[in-house]
């Protein structure tokens, strides 16, 4: 894996624009950068507990081929 097909999140964009990344790339972890640094890991988890981005969370799963 390479950082070109890494699907990121920077610090300062918003847990909307997490899950709607979570949500196009069918994926349940993402990335949190600041500066090209690793600053930590947002799970689908997290996002739960934001009721207004729960359709984006369940549309990820929805998704998900096993």
């Amino acid at each position: 894996m390479t950082k070109d097909n890494l699907v990121c999140v920077n610090m300062s964009d918003d847990l909307l624009e997490a899950a709607k990344l979570m949500s196009n790339y069918k994926i349940r972890r993402l990335i949190v950068t600041e500066d090209d640094l690793i600053k930590g890991v947002i799970t689908s988890k997290d996002l739960l507990y934001q009721d207004d981005l729960i359709p984006y969370i369940k549309q990820t799963y929805i998704n998900m081929t096993y």
